[in-house]
């Protein structure tokens, strides 16, 4: 377990090695001026109704944590079931359970099922194949942005890190 030093929260750290941070500094900067300018993820802010973050693509949590750590509830998709259980981890040591969803899947233009699969040892290197035959290929569920937030008023902030799959998110936000 790590603490970072700017926020305080807790990270998972494996093998000794940090999380592998391109470029959420920058995310988390742009991040920061959207939450504290607005003010609508503080408690009983304004915006207490009106304060969802979503971030797809989670990988370690921790942009969808630094959210949280703002107030802000959080919807997080991760369809990498290893990153997942790191997540879950990561937001129990943070007692931030009230705040962050973790949803273990995609956002794409349809409901149902990908198949997923991962084509390297670095974390980025993944992809989504209709080839059945695809070696470690697994199916993962596919949630339309539109679909699971029908009823949610509008988002504050959606975060998409998803490796060149993020035209299938966006359409999926028509809404």
């Amino acid at each position: 377990v790590m603490r970072e030093p700017d926020s305080g929260l807790l990270y998972l750290v494996h093998n000794n090695s940090l999380p592998y941070f391109d470029g959420d500094r920058a995310q988390r900067r742009l991040a920061d001026l959207v939450f504290n300018f607005s003010d609508a993820c503080a408690d009983g802010g304004a915006g207490e109704l009106n304060n969802l973050v979503v971030d797809v693509g989670g990988l370690y949590g921790d942009y969808g944590m630094h959210a949280a750590s703002h107030g802000c509830r959080v919807a997080m998709f991760e369809p990498q079931l290893a990153y997942t259980a790191v997540i879950n981890a990561a937001v129990a040591l943070n007692a931030m359970q009230d705040r962050i969803h973790v949803i273990p899947g995609a956002v794409s233009v349809t409901d149902g099922s990908m198949l997923y699969y991962r084509a390297g040892a670095h974390n980025g290197n993944t992809f989504f194949t209709p080839d059945a035959t695809t070696p470690d290929a697994y199916p993962v569920l596919s949630y339309r942005m539109d679909t699971l937030f029908a009823d949610v008023p509008s988002v504050l902030y959606m975060k998409v890190d998803v490796e060149g799959f993020d035209v299938a998110v966006v359409r999926s936000a028509d809404a």
